[in-house]
């Protein structure tokens, strides 16, 4: 059972408006709406865009200074490493490696003689190890001096009239040199980053 018919229809009796241009003004509350909407989606949009850019910018920003922290933690880690290596690890290996060291040396113009006459002049500490090393060499005649101002690391021998040095200290310090200059410039250069 309908009561529709009960009931007053005022939809009839709203007269149909029209503004100065000739549309009605139920277009035009639709134009404002639709221009009112997308202005809204415009502002938001674009306050969106500022607000990741900000949140960019500040990751940036994280991500530089974290930068900064691991690079300055890397420099001061090797920094350790250096001393260490300069110390402890280099003056040892080259201790252990001098007479090799020397053998390698002497070993094209030993093999380019009948019978090679070796004078070696050595500090009280390598002459053991020297001696030893040399001893190893078939056909080889030599004769280890110690000389007691020379110090360890440092070998001069003479081969017939020619002289040669092996100075595993300044070898040493060369290397440290490199190094420590390494770490000054990565230092300075954190300091203007």
């Amino acid at each position: 059972m309908a009561i529709g018919h009960l009931l007053r229809d005022f939809c009839d009796s709203v007269p149909q408006q029209t503004s100065e241009n000739g549309q009605s003004l139920t277009t035009r509350q639709y134009d404002l709406g639709y221009q009112a909407g997308w202005d809204e989606a415009l502002s938001h949009a674009e306050k969106t865009n500022l607000m990741i850019g900000a949140q960019l910018a500040r990751n940036l920003q994280d991500l530089t200074f974290t930068f900064a922290e691991a690079r300055q933690a890397t420099i001061s880690e090797f920094d350790e490493v250096v001393e260490l290596l300069v110390e402890k690890i280099l003056p040892k290996i080259a201790h252990e490696t001098l007479g090799l060291q020397i053998i390698d040396q002497l070993r094209e113009s030993i093999f380019n003689e009948e019978h090679p006459q070796i004078q070696v002049v050595a500090s009280p500490q390598d002459a053991p190890t020297i001696e030893s090393v040399l001893e190893s060499v078939p056909g080889v005649s030599t004769q280890v001096q110690i000389q007691a101002d020379l110090p360890a690391g440092a070998v001069l021998w003479r081969m017939n009239e020619a002289e040669h040095q092996v100075d595993v200290p300044k070898l040493i310090q060369g290397i440290e040199k490199t190094l420590r200059g390494y770490v000054y410039e990565a230092k300075g250069e954190q300091k203007h980053a």
